[in-house]
C-alpha cells in the first residue's frame, strides 16, 4: 500500500525531550502515545481516526523496534477485544474507530467497562457530529454515561491534546476503567505543532512478554461478581476518576473580567468556537483572554462537581454550549446545581439549536441572544460592538449613535448574508472498479424494465444513491444491508439485489448477511466489490488485500464462501462491461430460493495508479518504453446526448462546445485525468449509444521500430491533416 504521510512527518515520531514535533492531530496523537509507554494499539479505520492508523502503518519500523504490538482489526468489535490485554495486567494499550463503530463494540466494552482494568487504555472515538465524512450524527458522551467510564474531550490544539492523551493513561488506572477519548473530525485534521517527551518504551512487549497470563474469576463479568463490579463502578472507580480530573486540572478555566455575574460553560472544540464568537463580539481577542469567564470541560464524565458548583457559585446567568443532543452535559450540570441549591440561572438549549453542529455562526448568534438579554449593561464598551456587528452582519448603513452602549438591544434573529454555497455530492473516483457495477444496474434495469428492491449498505458503494446512478435504498449499519432487506424479499416480488465491499464482507457481512440468507432461503443477488482494499477509509488493509506471499490475498472471499456452502458463484471483471450485465442477467433470470452472488473483482483504482505511477517514474529515469493508453471522443461524431456519462459517471468526463458547425448541441470531452480503464467505451458499445469513443496509446522512449513506423505513418498522414485544416475536404469518421 502506498504511504498516507511522508518519511520527514513519520522520522519526527523518534523525536525527544523539549523538541517540536508539526504535524496533524493523528501524528500529534500517536507520538503521545509512543510516550505513554503502551504495549498494543489496534483499531478499525474511519474518518478522522484512519489517520491514526494510517500512522501507525507508515510507522510499523518504529513500533516493531518499541515491541508494540499493532493489530490491524477486522471490525469494531475485534478492536475493542484487545483491551482484555489490560484487565489483570499493567498493560497500557490505546484502540480507535470511528463514532458509529462503537455501537459495533459495545456488547464487547459493556464486559470491559464491568470487569474494570488495571494497565491504563484509551479508546479513540472519531466524532463527527457534523457528518461531514460520517452517515449518522452521534455523540459518544452518552456510551461514556452508559458504561460509566470517563470520557475526555480535548480543544483544537495540538500542545493540549498531546497533554490529554499522556493524561488518560493515568486516569484510566486511577479509576481501573478504559478512557473513552472524543476525537473530533477538525481535531483530528488540524494542523500544529507540540513539544515532544522522549518515547517511553513498554515494560511489557514483543521484546519483553508476560513471565505468565494472570487469571482472576473477581474481574469475569459474571454473577455474583457482576454486581459487585457494579457497585464498584459507583463506590470507588467513578469517584477516583473525579477525584483525579480535579487533583490534576483536566479541565480548564479562562478567567474573566467584569463579567456582571455572567458566566460560560463549553467543552472541548466548543470552547475554541466560543472564543472565536467572542472575539467577533469584542469580548476576547486572538489570544484566547475573554472578557467573561469560560469552564473549559475536557472531562465529560464524570462531572467535576466541586469544580462546577465552585465556578456557579457567584454567577447569576450562566450559558451551557453543550453540542447536540441528548443534552446529556447540559442536563447534568442542572441536576447538579439543583442539588446543591446553586441560585445561578442556567440558559443553554433555546439560545442555541436543541440539535446540529455548533458552528461559529450558531455559537455566535447563541452568544449574541445571551448577552443581548434583558440584563443590566456592562459598560459601554461591549455594548457597542455588540450592536456594531450586529449591524455589519445585518449590512445596515446607519452609523451608531452616540451613546447606543447605554441600552441592549433586543435579539433579533438574521438571515444568513452568505451566498449558499453549491452542493458537491460526493463521487466515485476516475477509474473505479465500482461504478461499472452502478452502471450496469441502471442499464438492466431500464432494457428489462424492472426495478430492484436495492440494500446499501456502508461502504464507496453507497455513493451510487447520488447521480447519475441514483440507485435508492436504506442504509442500515455496516455489513446489515442484505440481513435489513430479508422480510423484504419475502413479502415482496422484487428482486434483491445487494452491493457490499470486501472490506465490510470482513467486517460483519459474511455472517449478518450471508449466513443469516442461507439459513433463511433468501432469494437476492448478491454483487461483492473485491478491490482488496478497505477503500473508503483511506487504503487500508483488510483480509483480502494481496500482503500475502507472492502478492497473494491473505485470504479469499471466493474460497470462504464456497466453504459456506454458497453454491451459485460467478467471478468477474466489472470493466468488461458485457460480461458483467451477462452475469447480472443469469442471476435474474434464476428464481430459486437462494443467493445468487457476484464478485466484481478489480483493484481500486487510486491505490493501483500509485503503485503504477511509481513504476512509470522508475522507467522513465531509467530510459526505458513505457506506454499510456487514454480513452477520447471524437467530438465531430458526439451527437451530445450525454448518455455515456449518464451509465458511466466518470469525473473525467465533461462537456464542451460541438467543433461541428452543423450541431448546437455540446460534446462529450475526456479531461487528462483518465486512467485508461476503458469503460466508457465498453458502455458505448454494449449499450449500442455511440461510435464516438477511440483508445490511443501515448509512448515514451518507444523503441526503434516505432520510432519507424511512425515516420512511415506521418508521411501519409501529413498530407491528409493539412488538406482537412484547408477546409479542401474531410477525412471521414
Amino acid at each position: 500500500m502506498g504511504h498516507a504521510y511522508t518519511t520527514e512527518a513519520i522520522e519526527q515520531l523518534h523525536l525527544g525531550e523539549g523538541q517540536r514535533l508539526y504535524g496533524d492531530g493523528a501524528l500529534v496523537t500517536v507520538k503521545a502515545l509512543l510516550e505513554s509507554g503502551i504495549s498494543y494499539l489496534g483499531g478499525y479505520p474511519g474518518a478522522p481516526v484512519s489517520n491514526l492508523t494510517d500512522v501507525a502503518e507508515d510507522a510499523l519500523d518504529l513500533l516493531e523496534e518499541m515491541g508494540i504490538f499493532y493489530a490491524r482489526n477486522t471490525n469494531e468489535a475485534a478492536a475493542a477485544a484487545l483491551l482484555k490485554a489490560s484487565i489483570n495486567h499493567p498493560v497500557r494499550g490505546a484502540v480507535c474507530w470511528k463514532v458509529v463503530g462503537t455501537n459495533v463494540a459495545a456488547d464487547v466494552l459493556a464486559h470491559i467497562a464491568s470487569s474494570g482494568v488495571r494497565g491504563g487504555c484509551v479508546i479513540f472515538v472519531g466524532e463527527d457530529y457534523g457528518c461531514t465524512s460520517t452517515t449518522v450524527a452521534e455523540k459518544s458522551l452518552s456510551y461514556g454515561v452508559h458504561l460509566s467510564i470517563p470520557v475526555l474531550d480535548p480543544r483544537c490544539d495540538s500542545e493540549h491534546l498531546a497533554q490529554l492523551v499522556r493524561l488518560a493513561f493515568p486516569l484510566s488506572e486511577a479509576c481501573s476503567m478504559p478512557v473513552l477519548f472524543v476525537l473530533r473530525t477538525r481535531v483530528g485534521n488540524m494542523a500544529g505543532a507540540m513539544r515532544t517527551l522522549d518515547n517511553r518504551p513498554p515494560a511489557i512487549s514483543t521484546k519483553r512478554p508476560l513471565e505468565a497470563i494472570v487469571q482472576t474469576v473477581e474481574t469475569v463479568p459474571l454473577p455474583p461478581f457482576s454486581q459487585v463490579q457494579e457497585r464498584d463502578k459507583a463506590q470507588r472507580r467513578l469517584p477516583a476518576a473525579e477525584g483525579y480530573i480535579e487533583e490534576n486540572h483536566l479541565n480548564e478555566l479562562i478567567p474573566g473580567g467584569a463579567s456582571g455575574g455572567r458566566g460560560i460553560i463549553a467543552h472541548g472544540l466548543i470552547t475554541d468556537v466560543v472564543l472565536r464568537g467572542l472575539e467577533r463580539l469584542g469580548e476576547a481577542d486572538a489570544t484566547g483572554k475573554s472578557s467573561i469567564p469560560i469552564l473549559s470541560l475536557h472531562a465529560l464524565h464524570p462531572l467535576a462537581s466541586s469544580q462546577l458548583l465552585q465556578f456557579l457559585s457567584d454567577k447569576n446567568e450562566v450559558m451551557i454550549l453543550d453540542e447536540g443532543i441528548p443534552a446529556l452535559l447540559e442536563d447534568g450540570i442542572r441536576a447538579l446545581a439543583q442539588k446543591h441549591g446553586v441560585s445561578a440561572r442556567l440558559l443553554g438549549k433555546g439560545l442555541v439549536p436543541d440539535a446540529g453542529e455548533y458552528t461559529p455562526d450558531v455559537v455566535k448568534a447563541g452568544l449574541e441572544a445571551f448577552l443581548t438579554r434583558g440584563a443590566k449593561p456592562v459598560g459601554q464598551e461591549r455594548s457597542v460592538a455588540i450592536a456594531l456587528e450586529r449591524r455589519r452582519l445585518a449590512s445596515c448603513p446607519e452609523p451608531a449613535e452616540e451613546g447606543a452602549g447605554d441600552q441592549l438591544l433586543p435579539y433579533e434573529p438574521k438571515q444568513d448574508q452568505q451566498p449558499a454555497l453549491p452542493q458537491r455530492p460526493p463521487l466515485f473516483c476516475t477509474g473505479c472498479p465500482e461504478r461499472p457495477v452502478f452502471g450496469a444496474i441502471k442499464l438492466f434495469q431500464r432494457t428489462h424494465d424492472v426495478e430492484f428492491e436495492y440494500a446499501g449498505d456502508i461502504s464507496c458503494a453507497a455513493m451510487a444513491t447520488y447521480p447519475p446512478f441514483e440507485v435508492l435504498g436504506s442504509i442500515t449499519g455496516m455489513g446489515t444491508g442484505l440481513a435489513a432487506s430479508l422480510a423484504l424479499s419475502k413479502l415482496s416480488r422484487q428482486k434483491t439485489v445487494y452491493v457490499v465491499g470486501d472490506g465490510t464482507t470482513w467486517a460483519q457481512a459474511l455472517t449478518t448477511c450471508i449466513a443469516n440468507a442461507q439459513l433463511n432461503s433468501q432469494d437476492a443477488i448478491v454483487i461483492v466489490l473485491e478491490n482488496f482494499w478497505t477503500a473508503m477509509t483511506g487504503h487500508q488493509p483488510n483480509p483480502s488485500s494481496r500482503l500475502g506471499p507472492g502478492g497473494k490475498p491473505l485470504m479469499d472471499i471466493e474460497k470462504t464462501l464456497r466453504a459456506m456452502g454458497q453454491t451459485w458463484l460467478r467471478v468477474v471483471d466489472p470493466y468488461n462491461f458485457g460480461h458483467m450485465l451477462r452475469a447480472l442477467e443469469e442471476a435474474y433470470r434464476d428464481s430459486s430460493p437462494r443467493l445468487k452472488v457476484i464478485i466484481s473483482r478489480a483493484e481500486c483504482e487510486l491505490e493501483k495508479q500509485r503503485r503504477v505511477r511509481r513504476f512509470r517514474q522508475k522507467r522513465l529515469r531509467a530510459g526505458r518504453r513505457i506506454a499510456v493508453r487514454r480513452l477520447g471522443v471524437d467530438a465531430e461524431v458526439c451527437t451530445g446526448d450525454r448518455s455515456c456519462i449518464g451509465y458511466s459517471g466518470c469525473p473525467s468526463m465533461g462537456i464542451r462546445q460541438s467543433p461541428s458547425p452543423l450541431r448546437s448541441t455540446s460534446a462529450v470531452q475526456i479531461d487528462a485525468d483518465c486512467t485508461g480503464c476503458r469503460l466508457c467505451g465498453e458502455i458505448a458499445e454494449v449499450a449500442r449509444l455511440c461510435p464516438s469513443f477511440y483508445a490511443a496509446v501515448r509512448v515514451k522512449n518507444p523503441s526503434p521500430w516505432e520510432r519507424f513506423r511512425r515516420s512511415i505513418e506521418s508521411l501519409f498522414i501529413a498530407p491528409l491533416k493539412a488538406r482537412r485544416d484547408s477546409g479542401g475536404g474531410s477525412t471521414g469518421t
